[in-house]
């Protein structure tokens, strides 16, 4: 790379061997070296140190680091745990450093327990039994098991959903193969009031991320499990009563639970939905190496049961009419897409630099067009001349997310199966390929990503790996998510290359953002901001490799 650097007419200053992160056009990096002036190579040590730990630079200098997978580069005040200094994070800032700061981030992330759902939001923990297996769980749900044979005894291993809430495996965390965790939470279990919030789950889990070097990504689901009773007794949502089930129809004639849930184009409901987002930024950029490890945050908000964007749909006898009940608080297609138009400008505004990644339901809303209109029972349309299509407001959501937004947009689908046996797209009839319109999506340029389907869907390795060539060979997908489960199962067993594919997705979204293959690296530019003749001090760590017996810090100096 240091042919790269003296192409653009800067000299190169201190230890060679640097690569500089030209991952996408959002990237510092990318833009400081892009302008003239000398440049410093500072090289990040197994230790946590940097070599020099000390540089003196000028206006405009440009210092490059050389990094491992995982290191970071951590601005700190002073005083207190050193490892825990992080300054907060400044967009403003022309000398805000921390990095690499990643934009769309590829690779395999898994997935936090189901945030409140019917109490499974318990963590996993091992559970080790020699012999036949004995009720190894008790009263918790048993997630996974791999027997492991040994001479003359038979060792059972158990995932049991018994840890603490909202809880991802350490063993999880510090997998040196695995890119990053979602983390799922409830807009109830978060925002407790207006003004009053609760992080402490939160920020147990991003710092497991910082601490092992991993990324993460955030959703707070609303629906029939999460939406705030307070923002109906107090907070003036006009509550609205449906009812419908996971994937209707699941049971023919039955009408799934009834929840209470706010209108999206409730203004006291955007209100309050987007004043929580708003603060988890806040809370999030009080700490540079939190929001630097944040990889996505995921629109929702107009959720059923999970954060995937989908509402209350059907409208069957005996059951509740769902859209005749949204048309009726003022639902229309229009007014849903605003919802989202807005939601997107505050993610944009509060979380600068992030992607949105937008979960496709692709007919998971109430067919209501322009005017309010819907298909009775009886196979009336209630208003206006023409019913809306299933597909109209999803695609129009991800079309305006895209002209937008660019490479801050992507779109992913959270029910990617193992690969089929026939040709993609499906043909008539059959299923198995990856959701077509997120398909779609990416062969027009837009960066896009996948969930695999549930633990009771992919049951074992073989059908994992199936389902990472499913997305590898018919979509152009850079990021997977899987369960938890099933990459413990796969390390047990030691039948799967999750690094490999690990690799093989960052280095395809790293190809999509320019860049033939994904460089832990990092450059920052700097100036001075200050009147004073002295030196301008920057004390920065390895956030990642910072010992906080024995913390180690370095410390570039702007001189005049």
């Amino acid at each position: 790379m240091t042919r790269a650097i003296a192409l653009l007419g800067i000299t190169v200053l201190g230890i060679g061997g640097a690569c500089a992160d030209e991952r996408s056009g959002e990237n510092s990096s990318q833009r400081a070296l892009t302008q003239p002036g000398s440049a410093y190579v500072v090289v990040a040590n197994e230790d946590g140190s940097f070599t020099p730990s000390t540089l003196h630079v000028r206006e405009g200098d440009l210092v490059v680091w050389n990094l491992q997978r995982g290191d970071t580069v951590v601005p700190v005040g002073t005083g207190g745990d050193v490892c825990s200094a992080a300054r907060p994070y400044d967009p403003l800032d022309p000398n805000e450093f921390v990095g690499p700061m990643p934009v769309a981030p590829g690779g395999i992330f898994t997935i936090s327990p189901p945030a409140g759902v019917h109490g499974l939001d318990h963590g996993l923990e091992l559970v080790v039994q020699f012999g036949p297996p004995d009720d190894p769980c008790g009263a918790f749900e048993q997630r996974a098991s791999v027997l492991v044979p040994f001479p003359h005894l038979n060792v059972w291993q158990f995932l049991c959903a018994s840890g603490p809430r909202g809880a991802t495996m350490a063993a999880t965390w510090q997998d040196p193969d695995l890119t990053g965790v979602f983390i799922r939470r409830l807009w109830s279990d978060v925002h407790l009031g207006p003004g009053q919030y609760d992080f402490r789950v939160l920020d147990r889990e991003i710092e497991q991320a910082v601490a092992n070097g991993k990324l993460y990504s955030l959703s707070f689901t609303a629906g029939h499990h999460g939406t705030p009773e307070w923002t109906f007794e107090t907070g003036g949502v006009a509550r609205l009563t449906l009812q419908d089930q996971p994937s209707h129809p699941d049971d023919e004639g039955a009408c799934g639970p009834e929840m209470d849930l706010g209108a999206p184009n409730d203004v006291m409901y955007q209100t309050h939905y987007f004043d929580m987002l708003t603060a988890v930024a806040d809370h999030l950029k009080s700490r540079a190496d939190w929001y630097r490890a944040l990889a996505y945050i995921k629109p929702s908000g107009a959720n059923l049961f999970t954060s995937e964007n989908r509402l209350p749909k059907a409208c069957e006898a005996g059951c509740i009419c769902n859209p005749e009940v949204w048309s009726g608080a003022g639902y229309t297609s229009t007014r849903l897409q605003a919802f989202f138009a807005a939601q997107h400008n505050v993610l944009a505004r509060a979380f600068p630099g992030k992607t949105l990644s937008y979960q496709v339901i692709q007919d998971g809303f109430p067919r209501i067009n322009a005017e309010g209109g819907y298909v009775t029972r009886d196979g009336l349309l209630t208003a206006g001349t023409s019913e809306i299509g299933g597909l109209v407001q999803t695609q129009a959501i991800l079309d305006e997310g895209q002209a937008i937004y660019g490479t801050l947009f992507a779109a992913q689908h959270n029910g990617l199966q193992p690969k089929p046996d026939h040709a993609c797209p499906n043909p008539p009839g059959l299923k198995g390929c990856p959701q077509p319109m997120v398909v779609d999506e990416g062969a027009e340029g837009q960066l896009i990503g996948f969930q695999t389907q549930n633990i009771q869907d992919i049951t074992n390795s073989s059908q994992l790996e199936s389902a990472f060539e499913n997305a590898w060979d018919n979509s152009t997908a850079g990021m997977i998510e899987i369960y938890e489960e099933r990459l413990w199962q796969a390390r047990v067993e030691d039948d799967l290359d999750i690094a490999g594919w690990d690799e093989d997705f960052r280095n395809r979204r790293a190809s999509q953002l320019g860049s033939p293959v994904d460089v832990p690296s990092h450059a920052h530019r700097f100036v001075r901001t200050t009147g004073t003749d002295k030196p301008q001090a920057h004390v920065y760590i390895n956030g990642t490799r910072c010992d906080p017996d024995n913390p180690v810090t370095a410390t570039i100096f702007v001189d005049p």
